[in-house]
């Protein structure tokens, strides 16, 4: 990006790759943008489909949860891993760029403050490559080429942006992905963090030279100094035999922090900055270096090649049978109708009955190494290669979207023979079945097809709620982690018109976690039946530690409680702005809680009210004063800055502490795991309340 412009946000390859050169078959579900990158298929030339016509009926999948897999798979060891997941960038030293300038650095550590512009300090060491430009770095010289070239690429790397400091991604070196401190920023442009910087022609109108630009769909860019997560899905232009462009660049997604920024975004050619104007099929990555310093480390890729799994000589064994708690022996079984595959359909598998169905058949791989299997479904679904179980899974009738399970095995290259077992035991749900493949050099490929029978997707319209003049507060349950295994029962979650959002436990008083962007997708509380009751965050989520605000403890060395069982929430009561304050006795205090955006929604401003209630609880007295703390924060690491405020989790997000009222601990839990940042409470009466203020930035 120019200078000038300044003046005026696992491991796969979104299915908008597959839609390229796919078969002439239309997607088999309908996926929401943060489901996609899990959910791909792709191809470069136009094949016939294996398995044509099977299975369709069976093939639809809904969408809106994570998987929960009723059979656990072993954990796969290293050698089975093979070319599945990304190569890591060696930031040991420069050796996999091509002649780095001097201003590119291998550091072992990177900060940047807050209130400095521009500036970058680092650390000796290793795993961070860090660009320190001065104002003599200028030219495509001062860039950094990788000596990898690529065509199709799958790339994700972690970023940290100084305060004003500007770099960017080119992709093959000509088309940028834009790296800017965009903290705070209402309505970002194509100049900002995420953007897909603009194409320059000199020779258009005064106003128009810059042209083609994309803007992320939302900001999510984090505080300076912060690191930041960037994933991008990137399609290398196509050329006839003759050299001429065939089909355009393309990103198909593009994340920044989680987040969804940018889908199936067109690049019609090379965009402003980058080192050659022409278009090829391979080129190395390039990372700007003259227009201010960056930090990178976590760097990841995966180039894709023209390969894919086919499946030939498939048979479908179907078998009509009365409902059943465990899926009988085939040899049991009487076979309603049998044949080759490419003739299944929904006259052959009715989603009322009960049955159970055998494919099998020929997979030829292309490469020798690792493979991956997938299988979402609903009933019971075994795959087995060679004779060997990969994969299995038994899902329940109301999980959704699909529960998914994983199995790898190393296969040579060549024929394969396969098994795919799938039954249904219920009759009150339709029937749904998918398998995917990733292996080397190719990315996850779907191994079903949808067209042997008429689609029955459950399309759903999602509720989204947002905030509009006033907060809004949404009680609703919640997931309590990211396997969505279990869930908070007494959640209440607080949209507010900054776009910054919170969600408590109120059964003990824990910020859960907080939020940028849309405030909550409710289609599991309000469609049909509502029987998950789950409200999802919409933004940019940051997760904090479990467990209550304050406690007592026995001493300042004592662990802290993973929960209290002495809590009373007692409501809440709402300000002159309409936000929550929440009430609770916890511990022998009395708590208000009372959290608000500031700053333009930049920072969210939590003050704590908390009051002596031992008086009114039996067995507890003035002694525990001492012993009384809140924590303001608790992670992996736990950093004191030389402003005063802290950086937790290894720079995910910083604690500002606005009139503490007292010298906060940073201690190393007893069990010598985590940082915590402890605050010690000093109590009068309850006419004497003391006040913690303390301020989350990200």
């Amino acid at each position: 990006m120019r200078e000038d412009a300044l003046d005026g946000r696992r491991r796969c390859f979104p299915r908008a790759l597959a839609e390229r050169a796919a078969p002439p078959a239309p997607p088999v579900f309908r996926i929401s943008s943060d489901e996609c990158f899990r959910r791909m298929t792709h191809s470069r030339k136009k094949r016939g489909l294996f398995l044509t016509g099977v299975l369709l009926a069976l093939v639809a999948l809904a969408t809106g949860a994570s998987p929960q897999p009723a059979a656990a798979q072993s954990s796969a060891s290293p050698a089975l891993e093979g070319d599945l997941e990304p190569t890591a960038l060696a930031l040991d030293d420069l050796s996999a760029f091509e002649s780095p300038q001097d201003h590119w650095q291998i550091v072992g550590r990177a900060r940047a403050s807050r209130t400095e512009r521009r500036v970058l300090h680092t650390e000796p060491g290793t795993g961070v490559l860090a660009g320190l430009p001065t104002e003599d770095t200028k030219g495509h010289e001062a860039n950094l080429y990788t000596a990898f070239e690529h065509g199709d690429l799958f790339l994700e790397m972690d970023v940290m942006m100084p305060k004003g400091s500007n770099s960017g991604i080119y992709l093959m070196g000509r088309y940028e992905v834009q790296l800017l401190d965009s903290w705070g920023v209402d309505t970002p442009s194509s100049h900002d963090m995420g953007a897909v910087y603009q194409r320059w022609d000199p020779d258009r109108p005064e106003g128009e030279k810059g042209y083609q630009g994309h803007p992320p769909r939302v900001n999510v860019a984090r505080a300076p100094g912060l690191w930041q997560h960037l994933e991008i899905a990137f399609e290398a232009p196509e050329f006839n035999a003759q050299g001429k462009k065939t089909k355009n660049a393309r990103l198909a997604e593009v994340r920044l922090n989680g987040v969804v920024i940018h889908k199936n975004v067109t690049l019609r050619g090379p965009t402003r900055g980058s080192y050659r104007t022409d278009e090829v099929a391979r080129a190395p990555l390039m990372i700007q270096g003259d227009h201010g310093p960056v930090a990178l480390r976590n760097i990841r890729y995966k180039r894709y090649e023209d390969a894919r799994v086919q499946l030939s000589d498939v048979q479908y064994r179907y078998f009509d049978v009365d409902r059943f708690d465990e899926r009988p022996s085939l040899d049991t079984l009487e076979t309603t109708q049998a044949g080759a595959a490419d003739v299944l359909g929904q006259q052959v598998v009715d989603d009322n009955n009960t049955f159970v169905l055998e494919l099998t058949g020929t997979m030829r791989v292309p490469k020798a190494g690792a493979y991956r299997f997938d299988v979402q479904n609903r009933g019971e679904a075994v795959l087995s290669v060679d004779g060997e179980r990969v994969v299995r899974q038994v899902a329940g009738a109301d999980e959704r979207p699909l529960p998914s399970a994983s199995g790898r095995v190393p296969l040579e290259a060549g024929a394969h023979d396969f098994r795919l077992l799938y039954a249904k035991s219920y009759s009150f749900r339709r029937a749904r079945l998918a398998l995917f493949a990733i292996g080397p050099g190719m990315p996850r490929q779907e191994l079903t097809a949808p067209r042997s029978a008429p689609s029955r997707e459950e399309s759903v319209d999602p509720i989204f709620v947002e905030a509009g003049e006033q907060p809004y507060v949404l009680r609703s349950f919640l997931w309590q982690s990211e396997d969505r295994e279990r869930k908070y029962t007494h959640a209440a979650s607080v949209g507010t018109p900054t776009g910054t959002h919170y969600a408590m436990d109120v059964a003990q008083g824990t910020l859960l976690r907080v939020w940028k962007g849309g405030f909550a997708n409710a289609t599991r509380m309000w469609k049909g039946r509502g029987n998950a009751q789950v409200a999802v965050p919409r933004g940019s989520v940051l997760h904090l530690a479990e467990g209550p605000p304050v406690a007592a403890l026995s001493s300042p060395e004592a662990p802290w409680p993973d929960s209290l069982a002495r809590f009373r929430y007692q409501g809440y009561r709402l300000d002159d702005d309409g936000h929550p304050v929440f009430r609770y006795r916890a511990a022998g205090m009395n708590v208000e809680d009372h959290l608000r955006p500031i700053q333009d929604g930049r920072v969210l401003a939590r003050t704590m009210t908390v009051r002596d209630a031992s008086g009114e609880e039996s067995g507890s007295g003035r002694d525990e004063d001492a012993r009384r703390f809140v924590r303001l924060a608790a992670a992996d690491q736990i950093e004191r800055l030389s402003d005063g405020s802290y950086a937790v989790g290894d720079f995910t997000y910083y604690v500002d502490l606005a009139d503490a009222a007292g010298s906060p601990k940073l201690r190393t839990a007893p069990d010598g795991g985590r940082d915590e940042l402890l605050l010690p409470l000093r109590l009068g009466s309850e006419t004497e309340p003391m006040q913690v203020s303390y301020q989350i930035v990200w």
